[in-house]
């Protein structure tokens, strides 16, 4: 800005003073006989810096926006770890699992722990922590769950990283530092013998719940055992995906876990299902099971009930390993690519873990 001062002289007549300050320049102080002397050098120095100072301005301004807009790798790499997962389980790619392992993620890493604070040893500072930690329930993580925590955020920075058009670095965001064996892989099916039918008992259990949703309960552990569906994919099942007369369900890649449509074919038992559910049906929600709850709700409450019939470590998802046991068992006509494409299963190794034939069937299968 320019600040004129007149000042006094001895003579009694006056002189005037200009000071222009305009950053980021140094400030000019000159004097004059008139005051119209004065304006006149304002006019002809002041209008050239005022512009000089606001093309800075803009340059500047134009810097940050365009380094907003195209940020740096240094810049990437400086990012904290927690947000970035925050940002990802916020957008369209994060799938259900991912949002599932995202809350204790987001509370347990640090805000300030950045991409270039990935180092091994600060994985294997993260596992031993969360080793240690409880869950909600008492318990500490395990090693799946650990897994599925770095999972997700190696898969986050790689979203991250395509979002900003910046090359993935390479991370130790691995498994290589857990012990041999670490999988604790789930064989548990239902016992069936001459002592014990767990078939029977948890069905029984669901007949008894005291609530109109009992009839639903049962009919989708039935089906589950029918078509070797997931949990999620029963429980989001609409009408329109049952064709009864064809008996094929074709389940939307909306609903399943790999993001691919699947079309199952119904058994007469599945079919029956379907048709009792068909006459219990909302005249309003197109849901097949619309008086149960979302997936989550609906595995803590299959989880309750089992228990509370003394049955132990059984959850709803081992009914999809006894599926598909009793497809490879009694589907004789089924080839293994068939049960495969029922099962959603990709690989002949998934079939191989989720089948777990138990040896007393086997020497039945062998006469």
């Amino acid at each position: 800005m320019a600040y004129i001062k007149e000042n006094k002289l001895k003579d009694g007549g006056s002189s005037w003073q200009v000071s222009i300050r305009i950053a980021p320049h140094k400030p000019i102080v000159e004097s004059f006989a008139t005051k119209a002397e004065a304006d006149r050098f304002i006019d002809i120095v002041e209008r050239p810096l005022i512009a000089a100072s606001q093309a800075r301005k803009n340059i500047i301004a134009n810097n940050r926006q365009e380094k907003k807009r195209n940020p740096t790798f240094a810049d990437f790499m400086n990012e904290s770890v927690a947000d970035i997962v925050k940002a990802f389980v916020g957008s369209s790619e994060a799938k259900r699992r991912h949002k599932c392992s995202a809350p204790v993620v987001i509370a347990t890493v640090c805000r300030s722990i950045t991409i270039n604070d990935l180092r091994k040893s600060w994985v294997k500072d993260y596992t031993d922590r969360m080793l240690k930690k409880k869950t909600r329930v008492g318990k500490c993580y395990s090693y799946e769950s650990i897994a599925a925590q770095i999972q997700l955020m190696s898969t986050a920075i790689r979203w991250r990283s395509e979002e900003l058009a910046v090359p993935f670095p390479a991370l130790p965001l691995n498994t290589k530092q857990f012990p041999a064996n670490w999988q604790n892989r789930r064989e548990r099916r239902l016992v069936v013998n001459e002592f014990i039918n767990e078939e029977e008992i948890i069905l029984h259990r669901l007949l008894d719940i005291d609530a109109p949703s009992r009839q639903h309960w049962a009919y989708l552990m039935k089906l589950a055992l029918e078509t070797g569906a997931r949990l999620q994919e029963l429980v989001l099942a609409e009408w329109r995906e049952f064709d009864i007369e064809r008996r094929v369900w074709t389940i939307p890649a909306s609903h399943t876990k790999g993001k691919r449509a699947r079309a199952i074919p119904l058994s007469i038992k599945a079919t029956n299902c379907v048709c009792w559910l068909r006459d219990i049906a909302s005249a309003t929600d197109p849901r097949v099971f619309h008086l149960l709850g979302d997936p989550d709700s609906v595995s803590r409450g299959f989880h309750l009930y089992v228990m509370s019939t003394g049955i132990q470590d059984f959850r709803f998802h081992d009914l999809r390993h006894e599926a598909c046991a009793r497809m490879v068992l009694r589907k004789r006509e089924l080839s293994v690519f068939e049960i495969m494409k029922i099962m959603g299963h990709t690989s002949t190794a998934m079939l191989h873990r989720y089948a777990n034939l138990r040896a007393d069937e086997l020497v039945e299968r062998m006469g």
